[in-house]
């Protein structure tokens, strides 16, 4: 698993805005399981269209920004697609039968704060 740790919830929520706003792997994975809220944040109909280009958040309403980045943050923790430190075939799998010739991150990503770290801040 990916852990990066930030002073702040707040800078975790801004890595995962982040996350939103640039094209990479995991995005795309974030895309393809909740292709809806993608639509909403690439404001067009279909994500792929857009999917090498960097998307405006400015357009989004503070409270659907916040729910995006609570739904990105779950998506990219993949939880129960691990064990042992592996990726579950049967995931990896389940994925490339729902999302055919797109790519899923072979690890799980969670930003976490200091304090939930056990640190102090």
């Amino acid at each position: 698993a990916k852990v990066p740790i930030f002073p702040n919830n707040a800078v975790c929520r801004n890595f995962y805005m982040e996350l939103l706003r640039w094209p990479s792997r995991y995005r795309d994975y974030f895309c393809c399981e909740r292709p809806q809220l993608a639509a909403t944040v690439s404001n067009c109909s279909d994500w792929r269209n857009r999917r090498r280009v960097m998307w405006d958040l400015q357009q989004l309403p503070e409270s659907s920004v916040r729910n995006v980045c609570y739904a990105i943050r779950e998506v990219l923790e993949m939880k129960g697609a691990t064990f042992r430190g592996l990726m579950r075939r049967s995931c990896r799998d389940a994925f490339r039968a729902r999302n055919p010739g797109e790519l899923m991150p072979l690890a799980p990503l969670r930003a976490i704060s200091y304090a939930s770290a056990g640190g102090a801040y």
